[in-house]
């Protein structure tokens, strides 16, 4: 509940980046767009892929998220569990109440993946045309646009721009997942220890350590094909190429020395290997927990 709640608000304090970023990433015209589409056939392509993995990836956490929380639901009711206790009100209700506040949760849960994995999925297919298209160079240069590296050198200005805002948003979000998501993995592995024969608890694990997945894969997504973007810069024939274009040809480079790394709070890095620690961390805690116990 904290975590939902939190991420909401997070949202709707960065306001205008939100808008600014969906309006960027649902536009169902960008392959036709020529400054997109003058890069080449791959550019519709990749954005074919990047649709058809984000209808499985969004298809496999709705049923998965459902299924689970309707299990919890049905497992709360029959042991006759309760999260919340109300006093003065009949277990019947509170059972009742309780249902319905997993059900008006849920939702609001997965819309709150379904957003942030879409964003996720759109930036890392604009950063594979991006690498795609400068590929592109390694091509006869007479044969290649005489404005393709101006062309290239604006569209890599609005990708910086756009992550940018990605990690503003993305941050402040990124900030409550780590803070919620150590502590319910670390609840979810004690519950597998103490009800080991329970079906239900290895789906809530789970799904909390899938959630804290997502943002992190992402976050290593990003950082590696920014860092390919630098590459790919420095093996085309740029001594080919007139002294103009290797100029702007160095100033993308420039700003790509160092690759684009989403950051939470400023201080952490979002990849798998923050990941990796906090997993390490949970199966640490969880085992001195229950040997205390």
């Amino acid at each position: 509940m904290c975590e939902v709640s939190d991420k909401i608000s997070s949202t709707s304090k960065s306001g205008s980046s939100f808008n600014s970023l969906v309006c960027y990433s649902f536009d169902p015209d960008v392959h036709t767009d020529p400054k997109w589409k003058s890069l080449g056939n791959f550019v519709e392509l990749r954005l074919k892929n990047c649709l058809k993995y984000l209808r499985v990836t969004l298809k496999f956490m709705t049923v998965f998220g459902v299924m689970t929380i309707m299990f919890l639901a049905i497992n709360y009711y029959f042991t006759d569990f309760i999260i919340f206790y109300c006093p003065m009100v009949s277990r019947e209700l509170q059972h009742f109440i309780q249902v319905i506040f997993i059900i008006v949760l849920t939702p609001l849960f997965l819309l709150i993946i379904t957003v942030m994995l879409t964003l996720g999925f759109y930036f890392v297919t604009i950063l594979y045309i991006f690498i795609d298209s400068i590929k592109v160079l390694d091509q006869d240069l007479e044969s290649v646009e005489v404005q393709y590296i101006r062309k290239l050198h604006r569209l890599h200005l609005e990708i910086l721009k756009k992550l940018q805002e990605f990690e503003t948003l993305f941050s402040q979000i990124q900030i409550v997942q780590t803070a919620t998501s150590l502590p319910l993995i670390v609840g979810g592995q004690l519950l597998l220890r103490f009800y080991p024969s329970s079906f239900i608890w290895y789906l809530i694990c789970m799904l909390f350590v899938l959630d804290f997945f997502a943002f992190c894969v992402f976050g290593e997504f990003i950082h590696s094909k920014t860092e390919q973007i630098f590459t790919a810069l420095y093996i085309t024939r740029w001594y080919e190429m007139s002294l103009e274009d290797q100029m702007i040809l160095l100033m993308m480079m420039k700003n790509t020395i160092t690759p684009f790394t989403l950051m939470a709070a400023g201080m952490y890095n979002i990849n798998m290997a923050s990941f990796l620690e906090v997993m390490k961390l949970s199966f640490t805690y969880s085992a001195i927990l229950f040997a205390l116990n």
